[in-house]
């Protein structure tokens, strides 16, 4: 019920402007509806407060990619992973950045640990394979896709994977 959540968010901080868990909560939700820029102001506001909040740096990593701001969001997947160097989501979400930013061969490298793991999801062997295909490795990517998907959305999923290659732009 995200509308009941946003609702609930929004009387929280009413209340308490600086309430982290509505901030973070309300941030995920804008992410969730497409508003990048929304979802970066609660986050950054979040982060005033508790600027070493994990949780918070990432989504603000993902509000950023999503703006097209990967430089600034691979800064905040640095201070996340200097503060936990094992935290996978935003390892995950950095390697993604560095793959939307131009660096796909380096993105794969750091991805293709994590998808090889035996309890790796669907979701992180997508990751890899949309690295896979913007290094213009879209044979192996294609395969991968096939672990998860049926042959005609693959083939989805790799056309719209290699539409988002930064050097065709």
């Amino acid at each position: 019920q995200p509308d009941a959540a946003m609702e609930a968010y929004k009387r929280a901080l009413a209340v308490d402007p600086s309430a982290a868990a509505a901030l973070l909560g309300l941030g995920r939700l804008e992410l969730s509806r497409g508003s990048a820029e929304d979802a970066e102001h609660n986050f950054t506001k979040l982060l005033a407060g508790a600027p070493n909040d994990r949780t918070a740096l990432n989504n603000l990593g993902v509000a950023l990619d999503l703006q097209g701001h990967h430089e600034a969001a691979q800064e905040e997947y640095a201070k996340v992973l200097r503060l936990e160097p094992d935290n996978r989501a935003a390892s995950i979400n950095q390697a993604l950045s560095l793959s939307l930013s131009g660096q796909a061969g380096r993105s794969v490298a750091l991805l293709r640990g994590p998808a090889s793991q035996p309890d790796a999801t669907p979701r992180v062997r997508q990751d890899l394979a949309v690295a896979l295909a913007l290094s213009g490795n879209t044979r192996e990517a294609g395969k991968l896709l096939l672990t998860d998907l049926s042959p005609s959305d693959a083939a989805a999923a790799l056309a719209g994977y290699q539409a988002l290659d930064p050097t065709e732009k």
